[in-house]
């Protein structure tokens, strides 16, 4: 499709509207995309990022039990192949990824729970019962179970708790349609590579310090297909 011919504004519950945002995240390679930011964020594309997480995981834990150091862990909860593996490597031997919506946890943009007037107020929200985004309710369903015996709200911690943690640590790969569609690409980059705002709340992360997993999938280049739209 010729965009010069055919341009459109983005829907407003969308997570961004600014189309020069969209094209600088939309076109960013994948030789640059592993950066470290002034906050010590650190992008890294690997195979399979699962594996990494779990290594790390599995790292971090054995670190806390030798260096006799507390670790409290706050898994996301699409990650059950990553629990079962880090807990049979604990067994063994001693011991958030980002929603379609740009979430991180259950903290959901455009919702009563979350809303702010300006972005430092934003961060200093915390853990709570929260109401969801439809297009969060919407993934939480996909697969599973009906839309309509999907919660609509959920207990979440807050911006305040993620960027008072110590470190973090996420993965970033495709779940969806076979990577052909673009979306979970799209917002992947949007979080790591736009602008820190409430419109995304995962782009918080930039303000930490820590580690996120993307896979070379999610790392190809967005593009038109003949058979798939964007």
């Amino acid at each position: 499709m010729n965009r010069n011919l055919f341009d459109f504004a983005p829907s407003a519950w969308l997570p961004t509207q600014d189309k020069a945002v969209l094209e600088y995240c939309r076109n960013i390679s994948r030789e640059e995309m592993e950066i470290t930011n002034e906050n010590g964020y650190s992008i890294r594309v690997v195979p399979h990022p699962s594996s990494a997480i779990t290594c790390e995981l599995f790292d971090r834990i054995y670190k806390s039990d030798v260096e006799d150091k507390k670790t409290v862990i706050v898994f996301p909860n699409s990650w059950k192949n990553i629990y079962t593996a880090t807990a049979e490597m604990c067994n063994k031997f001693i011991v958030s990824a980002t929603g379609w919506i740009g979430h991180t946890a259950f903290i959901d943009p455009h919702t009563k729970a979350f809303k702010a007037d300006n972005l430092e107020e934003f961060l200093n929200i915390k853990a709570g019962f929260v109401d969801k985004h439809r297009l969060t309710i919407q993934q939480n369903a996909s697969g599973v179970r009906a839309m309509w015996h999907t919660a609509r709200y959920s207990v979440s911690i807050g911006p305040w708790d993620v960027i008072h943690a110590r470190d973090h640590l996420e993965r970033h790969d495709l779940q969806n349609v076979g990577g052909y569609s673009s979306w979970e690409r799209m917002i992947s980059r949007l979080q790591l590579y736009g602008p820190v705002c409430m419109e995304v709340p995962a782009s918080i992360y930039q303000l930490t310090k820590g580690t996120i997993y993307v896979s070379e999938e999610m790392a190809r280049p967005i593009k038109p297909m003949d058979l798939y739209a964007f």
